[in-house]
């Protein structure tokens, strides 16, 4: 039987392990290849019932984790609790088998790529995602009232590295005017109004790899609430990871989100968006590279341009959004 390796994966299924889901499973569902919905705890395997409806197995990546079951039934009844009057176009998958190392739920599409958000798709469908997200997440955010944040739990916060570390590692693979233009960036960061700034609950990792555009249907789905806590509310429009959706989609999504009546008066703001993702990248990269160096390890191209590669979408999208503002 032939998988589909993700990069970065190592644990397509053994045989062992098939023989073990087979015999879960009891021949109902067929088992298929690896799907691009994996992370770093969880594998996912394409698998159709002997209906022929696809359905998607996920698996834990440490088959010693004897609590991952447990952290995903726990945080499938918050969901639920929290979620319940819910009654948008956005699909919130429920678990239709679960045993003490796997699940099984609806497949639900494929990742929304920015490729695929941005070339793919007609304006009419574009506008439909970026209204069902911005809507939703705007009925997420008011089912727990809000409270006040700290100054610095936006940008990378699983970062071990602060954000002038990371600073002082690029200094020497930057030219003075790009690190000066990064110094701006970090002192406009730690000294921004911080008054629109509140916390609630969130979904916390809003990206390509838990927002699934499903062709037949024109839906999303939102997948894989594990990181589901509150937490400050820029956090579903910033994850945690370099920003892999379309900053297309951003821009509309946030401007449903803002437009949609709620019962608070939160607000996204556009701009802040734009320098809260430059820096997340920005102190991920350096992070990754500090330990990369750390472990004798060689990147595969220089550290400065891998910056630049990930920065010149934001930059392209914040000039795109001050164009129109300006006209």
């Amino acid at each position: 039987m032939d998988y589909i390796k993700q990069p970065g994966k190592k644990n397509p299924l053994s045989e062992e392990e098939i023989k073990y889901y087979k015999n879960k499973l009891e021949g109902r569902y067929t088992i298929g290849e690896q799907i691009g919905v994996s992370s770093e705890k969880t594998s996912t395997y394409l698998i159709h019932h002997k209906s022929g409806e696809p359905f998607v197995l996920k698996t834990p990546n440490d088959k010693k984790n004897a609590y991952w079951i447990d952290n995903q039934i726990s945080q499938e009844k918050i969901r639920s609790h929290y979620l319940l009057g819910y009654e948008g176009n956005i699909v919130l998958p429920d678990m239709v088998e679960l045993g003490r190392y796997y699940t099984v739920e609806p497949y639900c599409g494929e990742p929304l790529l920015a490729k695929t958000y941005d070339y793919t798709l007609s304006n009419e469908i574009k506008e439909k995602i970026a209204h069902d997200m911005g809507t939703f997440l705007n009925f997420l955010h008011q089912q727990k009232p809000q409270t006040k944040i700290g100054n610095l739990e936006i940008c990378a916060p699983n970062s071990q590295y602060s954000l002038n570390e990371i600073f002082t590692y690029f200094k020497p693979h930057l030219s003075l005017e790009e690190n000066k233009e990064w110094e701006n960036r970090i002192e406009t960061f730690i000294n921004r109004d911080t008054s629109d700034e509140v916390a609630t609950l969130t979904h916390g990792n809003i990206s390509s790899q838990t927002v699934l555009y499903n062709p037949q249907t024109q839906n999303i789905a939102i997948i894989d609430w594990d990181t589901f806590r509150s937490r400050a509310v820029y956090r579903d429009f910033v994850p945690t990871t370099s920003f892999d959706l379309s900053y297309h989609l951003l821009e509309k999504m946030t401007m449903a989100y803002n437009k949609d009546e709620k019962e608070t008066d939160i607000k996204i703001n556009l701009q802040k968006l734009f320098l809260f993702h430059m820096l997340t990248s920005y102190q991920e990269i350096g992070t990754r590279a500090i330990k990369n160096e750390s472990q004798n390890q060689i990147l595969n191209e220089p550290v400065q341009n891998i910056l630049h590669r990930h920065i010149a979408p934001i930059e392209h999208a914040k000039q795109k959004f001050f164009e129109k503002t300006l006209s």
